[in-house]
């Protein structure tokens, strides 16, 4: 068990650690925000719907997501398997 100092010492690098984590976040939220509106633009000023390649962009993510999860759950489906015998 930690002493109260330990746990207050880590609780308080814990903090820095996450709000410097949180402040990360923001500014590649920013950028990601930032690009996708050049993108648009871009998209626009060729003739095309700024957003069409974003939402197929995201279904595609969405697809490998399921895929990458489902082969994951299958491995460790498996793994249990070898385990119980």
């Amino acid at each position: 068990m930690h002493s109260p100092t330990t746990q207050q010492e880590e609780n308080i690098l814990l903090k820095r650690q996450n709000e410097e984590l949180s402040a990360k976040l923001q500014q590649l939220g920013s950028i990601l925000t930032r690009t996708k509106e050049e993108l648009a633009r871009y998209r626009v000023s060729n003739g095309k719907d700024p957003y069409e390649q974003i939402e197929e962009e995201e279904l595609l993510r969405k697809k490998l997501d399921v895929r990458l999860l489902s082969t994951t759950l299958s491995k460790s489906y498996a793994s249990c398997e070898d385990w119980r015998h």
